[in-house]
């Protein structure tokens, strides 16, 4: 019998390869999720994005386990020997699998605009955590598609005009046990205009205060803006003692510095603190890498 011609396809290398079978008309997210009761920490690891022009070096992710973490973090690159490997990770303090069962992993990508800052969001996936053998340790792989939302971020630019939108503020934290200091960068806010009633131009800086057993030991503060994205940082210098035990506050204040000149709102991250601002404190204490969170601001009571 003559011999058949077999077509040849063409080979694709890289990361857009992982998810070309099936072929997905949805963009696809390739990640790990690995829990370790000894560190308990929920490790994310996002590996690769598919089928859409971005590239996962050029995204910014962030994460949220509800109901533990409602508010989302940014996940930090991974170091790696090859320059070619680029991953980004997510880590959850999660105290037991008793609590991790009850969670749902979010995750959104955004656009860059610069790095480090929340653009705008390209898609977004949910990933039930329940119903998992997380005591054996074993690492979890999902190839997941991605809920696009283009109607979407119209639609919360328009919500964020009115005041169902809530002011808050992005805050990276990272403790450095080398120099015993803590590092906070101010890098932007949202719907400050919901704090004041002028609807005169303003400029808002933030002031942050470190507290000590109630009292304050140390004060930076951001430059007077107009525009509310300052990634400032700071440096810290801690009193003696391990970290998780000192009795350490930091007080953002947010201030608009005209036309009124006067604080419109905090927030407080710290072992002194309650809610998202405890957690963020402890995140940062125990995992030891950058932590980045958005906080609802606490309007000034007047």
């Amino acid at each position: 019998m003559p011999e058949e011609r077999i077509p040849l396809a063409q080979l694709s290398y890289g990361s857009s390869a992982s998810c070309q079978q099936p072929i997905s008309p949805n963009p696809c997210l390739n990640f790990t999720m690995a829990f370790s009761p000894d560190q308990q920490t929920l490790a994310v690891t996002v590996l690769s994005l598919t089928g859409t022009p971005h590239r996962l070096e050029d995204v910014s992710v962030l994460g949220s386990l509800p109901p533990l973490y409602p508010c989302p973090i940014q996940a930090s690159a991974q170091s790696s020997i090859s320059p070619e490997s680029h991953s980004l990770v997510l880590l959850l303090k999660v105290s037991s699998v008793k609590e991790l069962m009850r969670c749902v992993l979010r995750i959104a990508i955004y656009t860059r605009e610069p790095p480090s800052m929340r653009g705008t969001m390209l898609a977004e996936l949910e990933a039930e955590c329940g119903g998992r053998d997380w005591e054996s340790e074993h690492q979890f792989h999902f190839t997941k598609e991605l809920n696009l939302n283009k109607s979407r971020t119209k639609k919360d630019a328009q919500t964020c005009k009115g005041l169902s939108c809530p002011p808050q503020i992005y805050i990276l934290l990272q403790y450095q046990s080398t120099g015993h200091r803590i590092k906070a960068t101010v890098l932007r806010a949202e719907n400050l205009e919901n704090l004041v009633h002028s609807l005169a131009a303003a400029e808002y800086q933030v002031v942050i205060n470190l507290h000590n057993k109630g009292v304050m030991v140390s004060s930076r503060e951001t430059k007077g803006s107009a525009c509310t994205l300052w990634d400032s940082s700071f440096l810290f210098d801690l009193p003696p003692g391990h970290i998780t035990q000192l009795p350490l506050l930091l007080e953002f204040v947010i201030m608009q510095v005209f036309p009124e000149g006067n604080a419109v709102g905090r927030v407080l991250i710290g072992a002194e603190a309650a809610g998202a601002g405890l957690a963020h404190w402890r995140d940062m204490c125990s995992l030891q890498v950058e932590q980045a969170r958005w906080h609802i601001i606490q309007p000034e009571c007047l």
